[in-house]
């Protein structure tokens, strides 16, 4: 028996909608506090690869990840429009994405079932420009990170 599962990886034309309806649209000028600077979507995180983190992340850990130096931005971002995705993960659970140094939130970007891989479009906010990824299951993940914009600090 085939089961479809309700939830779709987003594609490019959902994600550009998102960004438009979220007021996400190039500035100006893309100095000044606060703005939203859409950039080309670029795989920052890959734990399969061990790209930008090394994978799998263990359960209940987190992975600090530097989010801006891959920006090319004159300034450090204080936040990044990131499509979050969980794949291969041996346990249901949770991950969480926010800023490096800080205490963990009690909140979730997303949260995942065992087997199934999950994306969910999150607006992480950055400390110095890099972020935590926290798998919060009794099992291992693997995480991908995709950045479509940032606000600048």
């Amino acid at each position: 028996m085939h089961v479809r599962s309700r939830w779709r990886r987003p594609t490019c034309q959902t994600l550009a909608l998102a960004m438009i309806l979220l007021g996400l649209t190039a500035a100006a000028t893309p100095q000044a506090h606060g703005t939203v600077k859409p950039v080309t979507p670029t795989r920052v995180v890959d734990t399969r690869l061990n790209q930008g983190a090394p994978g799998p992340v263990p359960l209940n850990t987190g992975r600090t990840v530097d989010l801006g130096s891959t920006a090319g931005l004159s300034a450090v971002p204080q936040g990044a429009l990131l499509n979050l995705t969980v794949t291969e993960p041996q346990a249901s659970g949770w991950l969480s994405a926010y800023p490096a140094g800080v205490a963990r939130p009690v909140v979730s970007n997303l949260h995942f079932t065992a087997g199934m891989m999950v994306p969910n479009l999150s607006l992480a906010t950055l400390n110095s420009g890099s972020a935590v990824l926290y798998n919060g299951s009794p099992g291992s993940v693997q995480i991908v990170a995709d950045v479509l914009a940032y606000v600048l600090s």
